[in-house]
């Protein structure tokens, strides 16, 4: 039986921006729809409409790599007491992917901390 390896957000976006600029195109049409379950720390919150926010994410502080969705406030209230730092499991498929930051669609957010 053959091991998948899960890969993390930082590789995805390093693999892709490792890329040719007019072969990146391909390698991130390839991560199109591919479920994650990631543990990630909140560098940003914000309202987008009245009841959506968007969430922005890293796996580690430091890094200027992204991974971003919107989820409806209603359905996570707890989101209005995170701090920066704060951990969050983030589930859901990769919606768009570049070389700076991957978007997550159908999300779920399951407080960690």
């Amino acid at each position: 039986m053959t091991e998948v390896k899960i890969l993390e957000p930082g590789e995805i976006l390093a693999e892709i921006a490792a890329r040719p600029l007019l072969a990146r195109e391909q390698a991130q049409a390839g991560y199109l729809g591919q479920y994650v379950d990631w543990t990630l720390i909140l560098a940003d919150v914000h309202r987008v409409t009245s009841g959506e926010v968007r969430l922005l994410l890293r796996r580690r502080a430091n890094e200027m790599r992204y991974v971003a969705t919107n989820v409806a406030l209603a359905n996570y209230p707890w989101l209005t007491s995170l701090h920066n730092g704060s951990a969050v499991q983030l589930r859901g498929r990769i919606a768009a992917v570049d070389s700076r930051a991957i978007e997550i669609d159908a999300a779920d957010v399951i407080r960690t901390t």
